[in-house]
């Protein structure tokens, strides 16, 4: 762990030192580049997948026959982004459906 401090110590006094090197450093852990607008980010980041569409436990509580309903409704995709938000399915086997 030493060696990791003293690494960090020696890039922040190189970059206090040279106006480059800390534009460099600066573009590298913030994904920028000087003088670019990279404009909007997108949504989703990495293998983060988006929200889900709907609250199964709100939905089922308005009955199962609601909850079939809408589940039903959804396309995959929105079913795979309820069953990552939720934590569903440990052995990631839901990733992979089809239909």
């Amino acid at each position: 762990m030493d060696r990791v401090w003293r690494l960090f110590e020696t890039v922040l006094e190189e970059a206090e030192h040279n106006p480059e090197f800390a534009a460099r450093l600066a573009a590298a852990v913030d994904g920028s580049v000087p003088g670019h607008d990279p404009g909007p980010r997108p949504t989703r980041r990495g293998n983060r997948r988006a929200p889900g569409v709907i609250d199964h436990f709100a939905e089922l509580e308005r009955g199962e026959d609601n909850l079939r309903r809408r589940l039903e409704a959804l396309d995959v995709e929105q079913l795979k982004d309820i069953i990552a938000e939720r934590g569903m399915d440990r052995s990631k086997r839901a990733l992979s459906w089809k239909n």
